[in-house]
């Protein structure tokens, strides 16, 4: 089974070539040479950026790490002191950590750069993913790492208590009810109007101007988040261009939409347009999926092969 630290739930291994934790529960342990980071949220994020250890490898998907440069590189993030000592850990091939052998599996909890482990020490061979879409655009990425884990024969899946939580406390039901949430929006508000967005899922944000460029709306970005997107796709036929104070008049007297950092920073915009701005900012760094009821965690437990389901 995974060896969990009861002080603190870490996830961690003990090996001849030093302690390997996986993910940051509360902390990074002292003893941690080798730290595997499977997805992001903010408190792991603020460790990440407090590193002081130079003997510490941290490993990264290549999807996370290119963000982490991207954004450091737009200053949407403050330089990470550290980041010298991050490495890409590869997908779908199996990597050696002592007497540990971990295979990652591309995933999806609706940020960049997550993964699922598979994950083999001695005898004993375990699963975990912290959090996973149950619906969405990269199901096949889901599937594909419980097929790897059933045919593994794992005898435990531990994922987060986060799965579990009540509807109620999610800040929105899945990326496909978001992108449909943002098409009404686009329907109900035909004139100019504020967009928030969130640097962390650079794809939802081009999936967001695509669907604005099918309702024929043009998209106003900050200059950071235009170079931003950059890195990460061509805009192609899609209506977007990179804010300047010569523009706003004209994007005022059209059906065009703003980005809105977080108070309008030119004083010439009728702040009331952006009182009800259509934003997903709130939600901050955290996965916006579905939860799993009693029936999906038996259904996923039937999926992978029956193996015991942990929560941590």
């Amino acid at each position: 089974m995974l060896k969990i630290l009861n002080r603190n739930k870490e996830i961690c291994f003990p090996t001849m070539n030093g302690t390997i934790q996986i993910d940051i529960q509360q902390m990074i342990m002292p003893e941690t040479s080798q730290l595997i980071i499977t997805h992001l949220n903010s408190d792991i994020l603020q460790e990440l950026l407090q590193i002081d250890n130079k003997k510490l490898t941290v490993f990264v998907s290549y999807e996370l790490y290119y963000l982490l440069q991207k954004l450091q590189h737009v200053q949407l993030l403050r330089p990470i002191n550290s980041f010298d000592q991050f490495k890409i850990m590869p997908t779908d091939f199996p990597q050696q950590f002592g007497e540990l052998t971990l295979t990652a599996f591309n995933n999806d909890d609706s940020l960049t750069g997550s993964i699922a482990l598979l994950i083999k020490n001695g005898e004993e061979t375990t699963g975990y993913c912290a959090a996973f879409a149950i619906a969405g655009f990269h199901l096949k990425r889901i599937h594909r790492w419980q097929k790897a884990f059933r045919q593994a024969e794992i005898t435990q899946f531990t994922t987060n208590r986060f799965m579990l939580q009540s509807e109620s406390t999610g800040a929105c039901n899945g990326e496909v009810r978001m992108m449909n949430n943002w098409e009404s929006c686009l329907i109900r508000t035909p004139e100019f109007f504020g967009l928030r967005l969130c640097p962390w899922n650079p794809e939802r944000i081009y999936r967001f101007l695509s669907l604005a460029a099918t309702h024929q709306r043009k998209v106003f970005l900050t200059p950071i988040y235009y170079d931003l997107i950059k890195q990460f796709t061509s805009f192609g036929k899609i209506d977007v261009a990179c804010q300047t104070k010569a523009i706003i008049k004209e994007a005022e007297q059209s059906n065009s939409i703003w980005q809105v950092i977080d108070e309008p920073t030119l004083k010439s915009i009728n702040k009331t347009r952006f009182d009800s701005a259509y934003s997903y900012n709130c939600y901050g760094l955290a996965a916006i999926i579905q939860y799993l009821d009693k029936d999906q965690v038996e259904k996923l437990r039937q999926q992978l092969g029956n193996p015991k389901i942990a929560i941590i």
